[in-house]
C-alpha cells in the first residue's frame, strides 16, 4: 500500500497550531501565578485584620483616660505593602516571573522558526534534485532513445548509444542514491518505480542496437528489427507514466 506524503499546508498548520498552543500555555501559567500571588496577599491581610480586631478592646471597657494608639502595625514580614496589598517582595517576585515566562515564549518561537526554515530549505533541496531527476528521465524519453531508433547506419546507432547509455546508468545511479536516502515511503516507491523503468529501458536499447549490428546487410532486417524496436517503444512509455508522479512531486 503506498502512503500518501503529508501535505505541506496541512503540516504548516499543524505547526501553527503547535506554537499558539505552547503560547497560550505560558500565558496560562504567568496568569496562574498571579492569581496565586494575589489570593495569597490578600489572606495575609484578611489575617492580618483578624488579628488587629481580636487585640482591640472595645471602646464601652477601655479607661476614660487611655487614648486609643493610633499607629499602624508594621507588616509581619517586614516589608513594605502598598495600596493594592502587594508587597515589594510580592512585586518582584511577579517581575521576575514575567521574565521567565516571556524569554521561555521568546526560546520557544525562535525555535520553532529554525526548525520552519529547515525543513524549508530541505524541502527546497528535495524538489530541486526531483526536478534534475525528471530532466534527464524526460532526455531519455525524448531525445536519447529516439535518436537510437532513428539511427539508420548501425555504426551511427552504436556511436549514439555509447553516451546514452552512459547518461542512462548515471541516471540510475541518482535515482538509486536519493530513493535509499528518503524516509517518504510514497516518494521511495515512485523513484524506485522509476529507476526500474530507466533500467528496463536501457536494457531494450541495448538489445536494439546489438540486434541492429547482427543484422547489417541482411535482405531482411527490418523485419527482424520490428520486435526489438517495438520493445523498445513499450518501454518508453512505461518510463513516461514513471516520470509524472516524480515530476508532481518536485512541483509540491
Amino acid at each position: 500500500m503506498v502512503h500518501r506524503p503529508t501535505h505541506p499546508r496541512r503540516a504548516r498548520r499543524t505547526r501553527s497550531v503547535f506554537r499558539s498552543r505552547d503560547l497560550w500555555i505560558l500565558a496560562a501559567i504567568l496568569l496562574g501565578l498571579t492569581g496565586l500571588l494575589v489570593a495569597c496577599s490578600e489572606e495575609g491581610e484578611d489575617q492580618n485584620g483578624q488579628d488587629q480586631g481580636a487585640n482591640e478592646q472595645p471602646a464601652e471597657t477601655a479607661p476614660p483616660e487611655t487614648q486609643p494608639d493610633t499607629t499602624e502595625a508594621p507588616p509581619a514580614d517586614g516589608g513594605e505593602t502598598s495600596d493594592d496589598g502587594l508587597s515589594t517582595e510580592d512585586w518582584i517576585l511577579l517581575g521576575v516571573l514575567a521574565v521567565v515566562v516571556v524569554a521561555l515564549i521568546a526560546g520557544v518561537t525562535s525555535a520553532a522558526g529554525r526548525r520552519s526554515a529547515a525543513k524549508a530549505a530541505a524541502g527546497s533541496e528535495l524538489r530541486t534534485q526531483l526536478s534534475e531527476i525528471v530532466g534527464a528521465s524526460r532526455w531519455v524519453h525524448d531525445s536519447g532513445s529516439i535518436e537510437i531508433l532513428l539511427a539508420t547506419d548501425p555504426a551511427q546507432a552504436q556511436s549514439a548509444w555509447m553516451e546514452v547509455r552512459r547518461r542512462m546508468v548515471d541516471l540510475e545511479g541518482q535515482i538509486s542514491v536519493m530513493a535509499a536516502g528518503t524516509t517518504d515511503t510514497n516518494l521511495d516507491t515512485i523513484l524506485r518505480n522509476l529507476g526500474q523503468s530507466v533500467a528496463e529501458l536501457r536494457g531494450a536499447a541495448e538489445t536494439y542496437v546489438s540486434a541492429k549490428l547482427r543484422l547489417a546487410g541482411a535482405a531482411d532486417s527490418a523485419e527482424l528489427l520490428r520486435l526489438p524496436d517495438q520493445t523498445v517503444n513499450d518501454h518508453r512509455q512505461r518510463l513516461q507514466a514513471a516520470i509524472e508522479p516524480v515530476a508532481a512531486a518536485a512541483r509540491r
